[in-house]
């Protein structure tokens, strides 16, 4: 039995890494329960095909780019988010990266970069979530981190 989404229908998500895989299943089964979904990716042209795959509804996608190693590009899209939908109920952490190198190998660099957004992208993404359901009032928001890595 699937469970009851009803309370979700016109809540706002973010789910970030929304391009591909598993933030894409989750963008669509979100619209399916009629949610509005943020869905932030570098590859925003993914995004865009999606929401045209699920303009039928019964909610929607609203697509952004977003490089989650950049505070300004999360920042501008906490900002985009409270003026079109007034902010987030459910926060979705899916992005990941990583690179294909050894610890001998790697590089500062390398590791600040994956550090970014593996760590330092999530911990803004929750707490300028935490704030947008505080300001709101909101009491019954989600926050759900999600790592994997190949």
């Amino acid at each position: 039995m699937a469970p009851d989404m009803s309370r979700w229908v016109g809540r706002v998500a973010l789910v970030t890494g929304a391009s591909a895989g598993i933030g894409a299943a989750i963008c669509k089964e979100l619209v399916k329960h009629g949610m509005k979904v943020v869905g932030c990716a570098r590859r925003v042209h993914r995004i865009e095909k999606l929401a045209k795959e699920l303009e039928e509804g019964p909610g929607l996608i609203m697509p952004i780019k977003c490089d989650l190693s950049k505070e300004e590009d999360i920042q501008s899209m906490f900002e985009l988010i409270k003026q079109r939908w007034g902010g987030i109920d459910v926060c979705i952490n899916n992005a990941g990266f990583a690179k294909l190198e050894t610890l001998l190998s790697g590089s500062w660099s390398s590791w600040q970069e994956v550090f970014s957004v593996n760590v330092l992208a999530l911990l803004l993404c929750q707490k300028l979530s935490i704030e947008s359901m505080r300001e709101r009032g909101v009491d019954d928001g989600h926050i759900i981190n999600i790592n994997s890595v190949y």
